[in-house]
């Protein structure tokens, strides 16, 4: 974490220019400021509500004059003043992904996360590369998101299948946990400190040196905060998009498909404007015959938020966002929306599926997730 004289000087930087409020998603259908909430943190207010509402989606940060991470400041307020019994108020989906995120950092609790995956995949318990399946196979046992009636199982079979035909024959650990992304970014960091020492101390005892992950979010922490909160790794955490447009270029025959499909890509903030990940998504969905791929009018580092906010604040604000972003998506002509993060494809899922008759999205595009698209093209799922 920062400490108290790096974030006052983050503050004293940020809230003498305003540029920030104009590239801001929310800013744009509620009074929300970036500058306002970081001057309001330099008076004697010791709380500010507004923190929760930001996406962390590095738009402001994105064109800030002074380099100010605001993300970062976020962070670190986040942790200050987090408090449990308050976000219960704001957070969605009754609670469930914290409390399952509770469970697997509790002592003594081994998650068993291979019953759920078919027989016919190829995955080890030692070795030297291990994929990182993160939180997907747990998002169809929460009630609304099983509602949608989508697998997001498949996104781990997915992977592994086109690893496996690769002739690579990953670890898949029957105790990971959860990445902790989502606990460290609500401000629970004795949680997130909890799920990373396990999930170290487990991917260490496998003997992998290479760790792939493919959720934006795992990616973005493993890569990033896991070193950052425990020093050096020895492992390397790489991006699985980037792996698999490698792999392409090394033997284009063996990915050889077709799919006729027009699409378009939705960047994801955590591995777009935090990563700096835009290309290698795009390179593999061209590498598809037939395949035509339309940008949108903000895309890459311009690329609006899906609204993901650690399943905190699902409001009518959040809704008004994403449907500016299908209505982006539309004047492309595409028939389906790729993403490559589950939580956005939860979210624009949600949206087109909303019960609330005036919220409701009239989209008729499809949502993909990547490695599922890519996969199915392959007919390997």
């Amino acid at each position: 974490m920062l400490n108290d004289i790096s974030l006052n000087d983050i503050i004293k930087s940020c809230y003498q220019c305003g540029k920030c409020t104009g590239f801001c998603p929310l800013s744009t259908v509620f009074e929300f400021s970036p500058r306002l909430i970081a001057k309001e943190f330099m008076g004697d207010s010791k709380t500010n509500t507004k923190i929760w509402d930001c996406f962390n989606c590095d738009a402001c940060s994105n064109h800030c004059p002074m380099k100010i991470n605001f993300s970062e400041f976020i962070l670190n307020c986040r942790i200050k003043e987090f408090d449990e019994q308050k976000l219960r108020n704001i957070e969605v989906h009754s609670n469930y992904f914290s409390t399952l995120s509770k469970i697997m950092a509790s002592d003594g609790i081994q998650p068993k996360r291979l019953i759920n995956l078919p027989k016919d995949l190829q995955y080890c318990s030692e070795g030297e590369i291990l994929f990182f399946r993160g939180c997907n196979s747990f998002f169809n046992l929460e009630s609304h998101i099983s509602r949608l009636g989508k697998d997001y199982e498949k996104i781990d079979v997915s992977v592994l299948k086109l690893l496996n035909i690769m002739d690579i024959k990953p670890v898949v650990l029957e105790n990971e946990c959860c990445c902790g992304h989502d606990s460290l970014w609500r401000g629970d960091f004795t949680t997130f400190k909890r799920l990373a020492r396990k999930n170290i101390m487990n991917i260490r005892d496998s003997g992998a040196k290479i760790v792939i992950a493919y959720c934006a979010e795992c990616y973005r922490t493993l890569k990033l905060d896991y070193e950052r909160f425990f020093g050096p790794l020895d492992f390397q955490v790489i991006n699985f998009l980037e792996f698999l447009e490698a792999k392409i270029k090394e033997n284009p025959i063996m990915f050889r498909n077709f799919n006729p499909y027009t699409v378009t890509y939705h960047d994801p903030c955590r591995l777009g404007r935090h990563m700096n990940i835009y290309e290698s998504p795009r390179n593999v969905l061209k590498s598809i015959d037939g395949l035509k791929l339309k940008e949108m009018e903000n895309s890459r580092s311009e690329a609006i938020c899906c609204g993901s906010n650690s399943w905190l604040n699902c409001n009518k604000h959040v809704k008004v966002i994403r449907k500016k972003r299908f209505e982006e998506a539309e004047a492309t002509g595409a028939e389906i929306l790729i993403t490559s993060c589950p939580k956005c494809n939860i979210h624009f899922n949600c949206l087109k599926n909303e019960y609330d008759e005036e919220d409701k999205c009239k989209s008729k595009i499809m949502i993909k997730d990547l490695a599922v698209f890519f996969a199915e093209s392959l007919n390997l799922i």
